[in-house]
């Protein structure tokens, strides 16, 4: 069970994510310098989620099991992550015109779903950084808009 602190934690960074992604009403700098704080912001969640596994795994008092869904839920945000960045890299040095950006998009949105359902089922510890790094993730894909990619 999420405690007020987390439940609040989390209510406050996904209203952050989602004004500083989708409130058009702000100026064009102001949205570039937000983006850039959020895509600081996931890769930070990531970094921390992996600590935090990694102290987990030498915890006694966790579940095996929460270990694993967490381990898991860790991984797909840093595949939710990384798969636009290899995808870019791949069209900028190997053009290949067979490549679909919705296939890409939609790859990511199920990484950032695992993560999110794992989120919910990770050790305590990650418990927070699992599910909000999945929300963050998501709500950066859905962000760019086609025509960028």
């Amino acid at each position: 069970m999420a405690t007020w602190k987390e439940a609040s934690t989390g209510v406050v960074v996904t209203a952050f994510v989602w004004w500083s992604l989708f409130d058009r009403r702000l100026s064009i700098g102001v949205q570039n310098l937000l983006f850039g704080v959020l895509l600081v912001l996931e890769y930070a969640m990531i970094v921390a989620g992996w600590a935090l596994c990694s102290k987990a795994q030498s915890d006694s008092q966790t579940a095996d099991w929460r270990k694993s869904v967490g381990f898991a839920g860790i991984l797909s945000n840093t595949l939710a992550t990384a798969i636009p960045i290899g995808f870019l890299l791949l069209m900028i040095f190997c053009p290949i015109p067979m490549l679909d950006i919705r296939l890409v998009m939609e790859l990511c949105l199920m990484c950032s779903l695992c993560g999110l359902a794992t989120g919910f089922f990770a050790p305590v510890r990650s418990r927070l950084v699992t599910a909000l790094g999945a929300v963050v993730a998501a709500s950066l894909i859905l962000s760019i808009p086609m025509g960028v990619l």
